[in-house]
């Protein structure tokens, strides 16, 4: 009995590990080329922790409004949806001036099956 209880959680386990699915990750950059006037960037990843590819059709930020802001139109060099195989990832930043930390709820992706990916709540911490 216990080896079919540990043989079912480890094919639920795999089953898990096996489709694929974003992780959406918050980071913030400080750069200084002027000592008087620090930039400072809101970087999104996107990462695939799932083994089957993923093909992400659009990115951003969710607002406290509700409102999904995109941030995919930003880049016109990347070709979307963009295919994302097991562990890549794809990065993108913005300048912090355009939203307030405290108007940010969270983070998104969304594939091209219409699936939504979300970050945890206030990702760059309140003002």
């Amino acid at each position: 009995m216990e080896r079919l209880i540990l043989a079912t959680i480890l094919a639920i386990l795999h089953w898990r590990r096996d489709r694929g699915r974003f992780s959406v990750i918050p980071d913030v950059r400080h750069f200084e080329f002027d000592p008087d006037k620090p930039i400072v960037w809101r970087m999104v990843e996107i990462v695939n922790v799932g083994r089957r590819p993923l093909y992400l059709e659009d990115f951003g930020i969710l607002l406290t409004s509700g409102a999904e802001e995109s941030m995919r139109r930003r880049e016109s060099e990347t070709a979307y949806p963009l295919k994302l195989d097991d562990g890549q990832k794809h990065r993108s930043m913005t300048v912090e001036d355009r939203f307030p930390s405290t108007e940010i709820r969270k983070l998104w992706a969304r594939d091209t099956a219409g699936r939504t990916y979300y970050s945890g709540g206030h990702p760059f911490g309140k003002e």
